[in-house]
């Protein structure tokens, strides 16, 4: 238990962005009672809930928190907790490649969103008309600096962009033609 002056609250864990789903625990002095929101509103004794154990944070939430000793209330600590995706990494790594290379985003949840741009503007994709969202493999045949963020749904906030170059050296011979898929027998249409 951290020590925790007169009016005070401290949590377990900082405010900031998390990939995992956080416990979270308060802290106040000995003796008084920890009240809190979560709908953006200042907490008391009669609007608050009265803290009583770990808070499960499961998505992006703000908790405003006061402590209150024997009828006096402290200050409004404010935690903003977010849970944002995983890193963007690339099927490749970022380098030299001649002629081409075939690019695919991922994030360790395959249920994530990745958003990417090429004209060196951060992606976002509500407020950037560049921003185009990564859907399957590209083959890049051109030297391209991608920045590439997640959402973990459809709203909410990203994680940090990641910049990964390649830069293509064209070798004068044709490529020949490379597949995502394996040749064989497939039980129905299939994209390639």
């Amino acid at each position: 238990i951290p020590e925790v002056n007169p009016g005070e609250i401290k949590a377990s864990k900082e405010a900031g962005d998390y990939t995992e789903v956080q416990n979270i625990e308060f802290f106040a002095e000995s003796g008084a009672e920890i009240y809190y929101t979560t709908d953006g509103t200042e907490p008391d004794a009669d609007s608050g809930k009265k803290y009583s154990g770990i808070i499960n944070i499961p998505g992006n939430i703000v908790i405003k928190a006061v402590s209150i000793k024997d009828g006096v209330a402290g200050n409004v600590y404010t935690f903003e907790y977010n849970i944002v995706p995983y890193p963007v990494t690339a099927s490749h790594e970022a380098g030299t490649y001649t002629d081409s290379v075939i690019v695919e985003f991922r994030t360790k949840n395959d249920k994530d969103l990745i958003y990417y741009t090429t004209d060196g503007s951060e992606p976002d994709r509500d407020n950037n008309d560049k921003t185009i969202q990564f859907i399957k493999p590209m083959l890049v045949t051109e030297s391209t600096t991608f920045k590439a963020v997640a959402y973990k749904k459809a709203e909410g906030k990203g994680n940090q962009p990641v910049e990964i170059k390649y830069i293509i050296n064209k070798s004068g011979k044709t490529a020949a033609p490379v597949f995502s898929r394996p040749e064989g027998t497939y039980g129905g249409p299939v994209s390639i």
